[in-house]
């Protein structure tokens, strides 16, 4: 069953600054990772937080893919549970 009311309310302007913002800071660091064990404490932060999106893949806050945000080392949490 699906629920449009459901879905993260999330400004698509918002999505394409954070994308841009990545994409700059990304290419000015090289790309850098965290170790796995990082990757892994920053994934599970994201699961107990009230912005997690209900399918469990998107932070409501920023509009980012928690998968792919938490990996890398220039990237950080807009509430502030993990720093780069």
């Amino acid at each position: 069953m699906s629920c449009k009311s459901c879905k993260p309310k999330i400004f698509k302007w918002k999505y394409i600054k954070n994308f841009i913002k990545f994409i700059y800071i990304g290419i000015k660091s090289g790309f850098k990772t965290v170790s796995f064990e990082e990757y892994n404490n920053r994934l599970n932060m994201c699961m107990g937080c009230m912005f997690l999106s209900p399918d469990g893949d998107r932070c409501t806050d920023c509009g980012c893919w928690i998968k792919n945000k938490a990996k890398w080392k220039v990237e950080d949490c807009p509430q502030g549970f993990w720093r780069k």
